[in-house]
């Protein structure tokens, strides 16, 4: 089951090229308000495995809580559309 439209990921891995995909579905599951518990049920992981992503993406930028991962995605996303070259 897909729930990140193919096309909203491309964006994403734009917005973060230094990040996997599957960094970027669990990071992005996390903003829009899953719980750790159950982004490890459906990624069919463990809540252990979920933190250690969570805690990978704050320390690759910079983000000192984990509660500062949605602000930094938000504003990403937001600068990424407004920067992006226009074809």
């Amino acid at each position: 089951m897909v729930i990140i439209d193919p096309i909203f990921m491309a964006e994403l891995r734009k917005v973060f090229p230094r990040v996997s995909d599957n960094k970027i579905e669990i990071v992005t599951y996390f903003v829009y308000g899953m719980t750790c518990k159950d982004i490890a049920f459906h990624k069919g992981v463990s809540h252990q495995a979920v933190s250690k992503v969570l805690r990978e993406f704050c320390e690759m930028y910079n983000i000192s809580k984990l509660d500062m991962v949605k602000a930094v995605y938000a504003v990403r996303l937001e600068l990424y559309k407004h920067l992006r070259p226009t074809l």
